[in-house]
């Protein structure tokens, strides 16, 4: 589980077992803060509340990953809490899309936000010694190239990412990592038959992935809820109304008869069928949509 934790002096990453005791948090806190918890309250959430919990209790009762929390002296204040001026009476949060870059890193990036952990480069070497690591598994049969030359081409910052670098990203997360197809709006459901108990949403318009998350309003993007149980039904509705509203949009790209251009010879191409081809014939595999 991966939690974010503001301090007087800045902002610093926790890992820890979702299994762990919410004493066992605050004793990394301190180890990582050098504050001292009894001192201080947590706060968690949009509008930010304090973290009322027995030490004995599992932090994922409480808390889900990717959960920012911030730690504040001890006051006698007895005002009601407010961030960015917003009640937290009256706060109501959205599910939204998050734009991320248009670069050939783009499901990276958005598996980067759902997580807040790993760098694009980070998540390209995870995958490339996932593969190298199970020959077995990861053979030229499965990756349509050798063992070796993919896990040397996914290294590349203009190499796209699909199903494959999917499936391994929700192994090594312990995720499920839920993807909304927004032409078809097919929910294609990576780890579905692992039994982890998380998942993640990503919205696909057919050549580009961006992240989905629960906002609230005037809060930050550090506030997004990006992790949810796989039972909360009401957070499928929500990323799946996002997916729908994009739809009725045509915010996507038909794969069948976009035109794309080769970044590498500047060759013009109909479709996805027509990209392949080329990078079958060439080995290029930087394209823009012309």
């Amino acid at each position: 589980m991966q939690l974010r934790l503001r301090t007087k002096n800045g902002v610093v990453s926790v890992s820890i077992d979702p299994k762990c005791t919410v004493g066992e948090l605050y004793e990394e806190i301190e180890r990582k803060t050098g504050i001292e918890v009894s001192h201080q309250k947590i706060l968690y959430g949009f509008p930010q509340r304090e973290l009322h919990a027995d030490r004995d209790e599992l932090v994922e009762s409480v808390l889900q990953s990717g959960e920012s929390l911030t730690v504040d002296k001890l006051s006698s204040g007895t005002e009601p809490e407010k961030v960015h001026g917003v009640d937290s009476l009256a706060a109501e949060s959205a599910f939204v899309r998050r734009k991320v870059p248009d670069d050939n890193s783009c499901l990276f990036h958005a598996i980067s936000y759902v997580f807040r952990n790993g760098s694009v480069e980070e998540l390209r070497y995870i995958i490339a010694e996932t593969v190298r690591a199970n020959p077995d598994l990861y053979t030229e049969a499965f990756l349509g190239k050798s063992n070796q030359e993919y896990s040397n081409w996914i290294l590349l910052p203009d190499t796209w990412g699909g199903a494959i670098e999917l499936s391994i990203l929700s192994r090594y997360f312990q995720t499920e990592i839920s993807v909304f197809d927004i032409q078809t709006l097919r929910l294609d459901r990576y780890g579905e038959s692992d039994g982890y108990e998380d998942r993640v949403f990503l919205l696909y318009d057919g050549i580009h992935y961006d992240p989905i998350a629960r906002a609230f309003p005037g809060a930050p993007r550090e506030y997004d809820v990006t992790v949810f149980k796989v039972w909360d039904d009401e957070a499928l509705v929500g990323a799946k109304s996002v997916a729908e509203e994009a739809n009725r949009n045509r915010q996507y790209t038909d794969l069948a008869s976009f035109s794309l251009l080769c970044r590498n010879c500047g060759a013009k191409l109909k479709g996805e069928t027509g990209a392949v081809e080329h990078a079958k014939q060439t080995g290029h595999t930087n394209f823009t949509e012309a």
